[in-house]
């Protein structure tokens, strides 16, 4: 008598039924410590080095660095571990995007390195994304907090500085054929070309607010950007900042991103001495898109 038939729930028949590879240690590395970093996406290769117990970007050109996330992340690095293990000995890796890494992330101590790493595609859930270390043959998936810190940026995000919006006496945007402007007039804000609109003050604020904190999602280029390629060469729109004192801000808004349905766009410095792009947020992008019908109302 063999006994009663008992049904498995799936995850645990799922377990049971697993290919060997799936057992295997889900660390990928240890190592004790890191003070250089090196991150390569797309075109764009950045450099982070730890100086005096500092971080800073060190190339293509030397600025600050977030020091808290460049923290995190070696601190990462030196346990990483895989959310799950895919493929031991893949022959192609071509279905994980490690044929063409998205990117490469290196970690150093002085000369030598600890861990280099190649980051494939994301997963069907856009959050995880494949991995396999640069001298090794297992294919990982990494859970979405480290996807998301070994894509993250690391050079200080902050686009501008100076910039204070209580500060701020008009705004002026032009985007094409359609221009417009904001003064303020006391404590109000007035357009001086329609004396009959009444702006809202209180979305100028908010968007006034947005241009002072203003961060980087990502930069795409660090230097010597080609402006062409982002669409900055000819900018969709300008906004000027006029602050009390006499100080001009400058923010182009260029090209709208690859793959993201119109929702973000490349942005630079209006300052012949800045060369660098990046990209914003989904957020930031629709504030600083807005129209001037959004702005105002009739008296």
């Amino acid at each position: 008598d063999a006994g009663p038939v008992k049904v498995l729930a799936a995850g645990l028949a799922n377990r049971l039924l697993a290919e060997p590879v799936k057992f295997k240690d889900k660390t990928l590395v240890k190592f004790v410590d890191a003070d250089v970093l090196k991150q390569t996406r797309g075109d764009r290769a950045a450099t982070f080095t730890k100086l005096d117990g500092t971080w800073k970007m060190t190339a293509p050109l030397a600025t600050e660095a977030e020091q808290s996330g460049l923290d995190d992340l070696v601190n990462l690095g030196a346990r990483l571990r895989a959310d799950e293990i895919v493929a031991e000995k893949p022959a192609d890796l071509k279905q994980f995007g490690l044929d063409n890494p998205t990117a490469t992330v290196q970690f150093l101590s002085g000369d030598k390195p600890v861990l280099a790493l190649l980051i494939g595609k994301y997963h069907t859930d856009g959050k995880r994304a494949y991995a396999k270390l640069e001298q090794g043959d297992v294919v990982a998936l990494l859970d979405a907090p480290t996807t998301a810190k070994l894509l993250g940026e690391y050079r200080k995000r902050a686009v501008w500085s100076g910039v204070d919006a209580a500060q701020v006496q008009s705004l002026i945007v032009s985007a094409g054929e359609t221009n417009f402007q904001f003064r303020k007039a006391g404590q109000a804000w007035i357009d001086p070309m329609k004396s009959d609109d009444f702006p809202d003050g209180t979305l100028i604020t908010g968007t006034l607010s947005t241009l002072a904190g203003l961060k980087a999602e990502r930069y795409v280029s660090d230097k010597d950007a080609n402006l062409k390629l982002y669409g900055l060469d000819k900018p969709s729109r300008v906004i000027v900042l006029g602050q009390q004192g006499g100080a001009n801000f400058t923010l182009q808004l260029g090209g709208e991103v690859g793959g993201t349905n119109g929702k973000q766009v490349y942005a630079k410095v209006g300052d012949a001495k800045r060369t660098d792009v990046v990209i914003l947020s989904e957020d930031d992008t629709a504030k600083l898109r807005r129209d001037r019908a959004k702005y105002v109302s009739k008296k």
